[in-house]
């Protein structure tokens, strides 16, 4: 199984916040985690993401720029530390590209994931933190700081991101659809209770 666990949803939902928390907790109990992002992650990557959120784009440059930014991610970053036993926790990762550049053919974005995203790069588990776009809203209204262009959306086109993920294929059961509208620590609680069979103790 491997040890690649995801993290998604619309922004302003906590995916980022409980990407974190879930990796000092694996880090707690003496497990080896690295917490990750997409896009960015690797040096390229990060390079690539600067680009992405300064530059006004075209959606097909946008969307090989992110199949760039993982490709690079993944065989520097997240394949390496795979191999070494590592737990990887990656807020976002290829299920944003099907929601976020769903105007792209659906034949040419598998094609690329499967050009960027090599063997054993898979998550076994992908946590999407489900919030309604009115609730996105709010909270990023409340955050310090000029927003990325990722964040400036209206509250309809939040709750329309929001339904794509709901609308996500899930016929393996990798995905995990988590309320988060609740506390941090409920949110979390949510997710410890579906984490992959492994040798934790209980708490937190």
């Amino acid at each position: 199984m491997s040890k690649f666990i995801s993290f998604e949803g619309i922004d302003g939902s906590g995916k980022t916040t409980q990407a974190s928390r879930l990796c000092n907790f694996l880090t707690d109990l003496g497990q080896k985690a690295r917490l990750t992002r997409e896009p960015g992650g690797s040096f390229a990557g990060e390079r690539i993401r600067s680009i992405i959120l300064t530059e006004e784009l075209d959606d097909i440059t946008n969307f090989f720029l992110f199949n760039a930014a993982r490709s690079d991610h993944c065989r520097s970053i997240v394949k390496p530390l795979l191999d070494e036993g590592f737990w990887v926790i990656c807020d976002r990762f290829f299920d944003s590209t099907d929601v976020y550049q769903s105007n792209i053919d659906y034949s040419i974005r598998k094609m690329c994931q499967k050009m960027a995203v090599p063997a054993g790069c898979f998550p076994s588990k992908t946590f999407v933190i489900d919030i309604p776009g009115s609730v996105a809203v709010e909270r990023l209204q409340a955050r310090q700081g000029k927003l990325t262009s990722f964040d400036a959306k209206s509250e309809k086109e939040h709750e329309a991101n929001r339904q794509k993920f709901l609308r996500l294929h899930n016929g393996d059961g990798r995905l995990v659809f988590i309320d988060g509208t609740g506390t941090e620590q409920e949110v979390f609680r949510k997710i410890f209770d579906n984490l992959p069979n492994i040798a934790i103790s209980k708490g937190k």
